[in-house]
């Protein structure tokens, strides 16, 4: 039997558990997700990530603790206001995220992030 890999990462900013891909850390937009960076002063993290994985010819999972995750309560506390559709990426990896979130149905989900 295969054994689950281990998709822990943790909140740069608060260090609450995540779960990698799950629907509690989105992708954003850039122009909303550099706003909570710099709000954080997370720049020079980020940079560091972006620098890593550019090097990097296969990235892999074990090597996310140089990414920055940001929950969704740190992300609105940057914000000052809780997240709206505009905030959001439209990919799939979004779509538990705009169904738990936002309440959308699935099919509305695929609609606005596209097919697996």
């Amino acid at each position: 039997m295969t054994e689950k890999p281990d998709l822990t990462c943790y909140c740069s900013v608060c260090g609450r558990t995540l779960q990698y891909g799950d629907w509690q850390s989105p992708m954003l937009t850039d122009a909303v997700w550099h706003q909570i960076v710099a709000h954080y002063a997370l720049t020079g993290h980020e940079k560091r990530a972006t620098e890593f994985y550019q090097r990097s010819s296969a990235p892999e999972l074990s090597d996310r603790d140089v990414h920055t995750f940001i929950c969704i309560g740190c992300m609105e506390k940057a914000l000052q206001r809780r997240l709206t559709m505009a905030d959001v990426t439209a990919c799939p990896f979004n779509k538990e995220f705009v169904m738990e979130y936002f309440g959308f149905t699935k099919a509305e989900a695929d609609d606005l992030c596209g097919d697996d």
